[in-house]
């Protein structure tokens, strides 16, 4: 592979710590914390949030497994 395709097919980091990339055409930021950031659409996109789902349940009664924190 030539440098110059090289170049433009390797993400590279964003100050965030994150990797910017091109994803369909769009420019996009894999984050740390798992989400994408689209910038041109003021978007952040996350997936398999639980949301201190665990601790919901519990507090009505049902238990789930102790997989959940607060961090989650």
């Amino acid at each position: 592979m030539n440098a110059v395709l090289r170049e433009t097919l390797s993400p590279y980091r964003h100050p965030c710590g994150g990797l910017k990339v091109r994803i369909e055409g769009e420019a996009c930021v894999l984050r740390c914390s798992g989400a994408l950031w689209v910038a041109e659409h003021r978007t952040l996109i996350a997936s398999d949030l639980h949301l201190e789902k665990g601790s919901a349940f519990a507090a009505r009664g049902q238990m789930l497994p102790p997989y959940d924190s607060p961090a989650t």
